[in-house]
């Protein structure tokens, strides 16, 4: 027989030999590391807190809605360097 645990709410969940804790994985991701002003990172913050989901759930939300709907910034105007000695 699995154990069977009562969570803080006291609601039974019923553990099979396979439960590793947990939310299920969402698959392959990759990661990245953005720095961004103060203020608008304290905005999706709170902003995610408020919609319910992790910061990272919210801003993969954003990022993919704005790619979907062609909302990418346009081309960067700074030119890049010859490479010469």
């Amino acid at each position: 027989m699995f154990p069977i645990h009562a969570g803080q709410d006291g609601a039974m969940a019923f553990r099979g030999p396979n439960h590793k804790g947990g939310r299920p994985s969402k698959g392959s991701r990759y990661q990245t590391t953005i720095r961004i002003p103060m203020e608008m990172g304290r905005k999706i913050e709170d902003d995610a807190y408020e919609a319910g989901y992790t910061v990272n759930d919210f801003v993969g939300h954003l990022l993919a809605a704005a790619l979907d709907n062609g909302l990418a910034p346009p081309p960067a105007a700074q030119q890049s360097l010859p490479m010469t000695a």
